[in-house]
């Protein structure tokens, strides 16, 4: 395969970035710590439970002025970031990567892909780390609000209002105008998924 015109400059710093992203993984902040220990009580007190059938575990977040959720069973965990590493020659929705545990994760960013109204994001942002079978991607989100619980027969299953064919990936509405994101359709999209070309 041919290399001419590849820019080993911006692979160079790309590869800095990466470096400098696996030395800031080892330090947590007092607030990622706190949302780690909160994760792992919610996860102890679904395993030592008895499951309602009739409820849902939803972990809400914003993105600009818009709530969303997803059904906690996707949710492996939530983690604070600066920023991500950005991609040369990705999709728009693919907002860059992060390193979790030496763990290399790509992140997508619902605001593109969805094309929400609201402005870019500024400061740190809340990546939620969705996986199902095998599959693993993270998702950006400005604010995390935590698990809530929403009886099933309260999700309105009509299609919100969305561009048009943006709505592929929202499988409802919870109360209070949350808009509950299909995580299987999201995480088993090959669209989404970003392949090597030779």
């Amino acid at each position: 395969m041919s290399m001419s015109g590849f820019d080993w400059q911006r692979m160079s710093a790309t590869l800095s970035e990466l470096a400098a992203s696996l030395s800031r993984e080892t330090t947590r902040s007092p607030e990622e710590m706190k949302s780690i220990l909160r994760q792992r009580a919610a996860e102890l007190a679904r395993t030592s439970a008895p499951r309602d059938e009739s409820m849902l575990d939803l972990v809400t977040v914003s993105i600009g002025a818009q709530r969303f959720a997803f059904e906690a069973s996707y949710v492996r965990e939530t983690l604070l970031v600066e920023r991500l590493v950005a991609l040369p020659g990705v999709p728009s929705f693919i907002g860059g990567i992060v390193f979790i545990r030496g763990e290399v994760v790509s992140v997508v960013d619902l605001r593109t892909l969805l094309a929400l109204p609201s402005p870019p994001p500024h400061g740190r942002q809340w990546v939620l780390v969705l996986t199902s079978r095998g599959m693993t991607f993270g998702v950006l989100a400005d604010a995390l609000h935590g698990i809530a619980q929403f009886v099933r027969s309260a999700i309105d299953e009509t299609y919100p209002r969305l561009p048009a064919g943006r709505t592929t990936y929202i499988k409802g509405s919870a109360p209070d105008q949350i808009l509950l994101i299909d995580a299987a359709a999201l995480i088993h999209d090959e669209a989404l998924v970003v392949r090597d070309e030779d």
